[in-house]
């Protein structure tokens, strides 16, 4: 079986760091934690979008560092290695971003990763297995050549768009979408959930 993943907002949840710095600049966001989506949507409305863009490049480039990676997660993906899973990391990332400071995004995640993604002190993702594409397009046929056969991403739009012979699995942790099978979604990280999906397929 090869199973792939995506990065950003997947097996990194980012809702925390993004609310923090939107706060350091006027977001006033109120109850609970704000995802990604809203604070975008929200610097769109009042005609600042750059100001969203600055954001994006102080999360992937710095908060990064803070991020802890789900204990359940690294449970899951240090199990599917145990069943002889081939895994690999997908990402739609640039290198650098398209505004602010000049931080090496893809070298910053493959350090997240290298840091994080560990049960054991046994590495479930090689740093091989970690592909980084510059274009959504780009990331669809890399998803396609590597023959991956299970795909999780958080992003419809790209499951969508995966060739018909890939099954997508949805992560949706703030719920299920009108446009996304509930039986294709995993809401939190389950292992048999998972399982059950990837059996089905």
């Amino acid at each position: 079986m090869i199973i792939g993943f995506d990065l950003d907002n997947t097996l990194i949840e980012y809702d925390n760091a993004f609310q923090l710095e939107a706060i350091k600049r006027g977001y006033g966001g109120k109850g609970g934690v704000h995802n990604k989506k809203e604070i975008r949507d929200y610097f769109n409305r009042i005609r600042k979008p750059e100001i969203f863009t600055e954001i994006q490049a102080e999360v992937y480039g710095i908060c990064i560092k803070k991020i802890n990676i789900s204990p359940l997660l690294n449970l899951i993906l240090y199990e599917l290695k145990k069943k002889k899973y081939k895994i690999y990391i997908v990402s739609h990332k640039t290198k650098y971003p398209y505004k602010g400071p000049k931080y090496d995004l893809r070298l910053e995640a493959t350090n997240w990763i290298e840091k994080e993604i560990a049960y054991k002190g046994d590495r479930s993702i090689q740093r091989d297995n970690i592909y980084f594409e510059s274009t959504k397009p780009d990331k669809i046929k890399r998803i396609k050549a590597l023959g991956i056969e299970v795909y999780i991403d958080d992003l419809v739009e790209i499951l969508n768009d995966l060739d018909k012979s890939i099954v997508g699995i949805l992560y949706s942790p703030n719920g299920y979408v009108e446009n996304w099978p509930k039986e294709r979604t995993l809401t939190s990280w389950n292992l048999n959930e998972l399982n059950k999906m990837i059996e089905n397929r």
